[in-house]
């Protein structure tokens, strides 16, 4: 069922539940592929959180299905590790799962459950963990593969600094 807010919370998981990130290279290649999909707008990113096993990415469609967005991340970075790793095969598990986002709130929480993920795994701080989209958050200067925050701090004031406030009280990284 297609999301009437075009918001999704998309999970990706590695195939026999294995690791889809051997190395940092590996996730940096990811992000890059996120960024370069999205050329001519054909999403929005809005937090992400890359495991060693799975993945899971909030946007909203913008020129682009979900389908086909999702379709060329998964072929153009499953391309990259078989070459690297000189496998072949299915780097996914099935299909991407998806979840709709259909209102402000539930895009708050699933940003936040996103940003919470390294901290529940028992791997890292939310606050420290280095492959999500919540340190740019907590900066108040996004990143380079997440121009989008600036739409998700509008949320909570259109002063920069009341939202980085507000933001950084609990309810992009806890609550």
């Amino acid at each position: 069922m297609l999301s009437e807010t075009g918001v999704y919370h998309v999970m990706l998981r590695g195939n026999e539940r294995k690791d889809i990130f051997i190395d940092d290279e590996d996730k940096v290649r990811f992000l890059d592929v996120l960024y370069a999909k999205r050329e001519h707008e054909s999403y929005y990113l809005y937090s992400y959180c890359l495991m060693d096993n799975h993945v899971h990415l909030v946007f909203k469609e913008a020129n682009d299905s979900i389908s086909r967005i999702m379709r060329r991340i998964t072929m153009s970075y499953a391309g990259y590790f078989n070459r690297k790793y000189k496998r072949s095969g299915h780097l996914f598990q099935d299909r991407y799962k998806s979840e709709n986002v259909e209102s402000d709130s539930y895009l708050l929480t699933v940003i936040r459950y996103v940003h919470q993920n390294p901290e529940k795994a028992g791997i890292a701080k939310t606050e420290t963990y280095p492959w999500s989209s919540c340190s740019g958050y907590l900066r108040g200067t996004g990143d380079s593969y997440l121009p989008e925050f600036a739409e998700i701090l509008n949320m909570f004031s259109e002063n920069r600094n009341v939202a980085i406030a507000c933001r950084r009280g609990r309810y992009l990284v806890t609550m």
